[in-house]
């Protein structure tokens, strides 16, 4: 989570797609899978309505404080 007086860039962003999707609901479930003091690594798994995947994501963002993260 970024916290106040703090904000974020993407390092690395890539998304492997494995079926189409034309009208449903889609569900996105993401979590950290490393979370260190600057870099974390971000998973996210996007399914349909009926469970079966639609996407994996995966991301990496730095951290950034102070001066680095006004005006962004």
């Amino acid at each position: 989570m970024v916290g106040p007086g703090e904000s974020f860039t993407s390092i690395d962003l890539r998304a492997v797609f494995l079926r189409p999707v034309w009208r449903d609901t889609l569900r996105a479930t993401s979590y950290p899978t490393h979370a260190g003091r600057t870099i974390t690594h971000y998973h996210c798994d996007i399914t349909r309505a009926d469970g079966k995947p639609v996407a994996t994501v995966t991301g990496v963002v730095t951290t950034l404080r102070g001066d680095r993260s006004e005006g962004r």
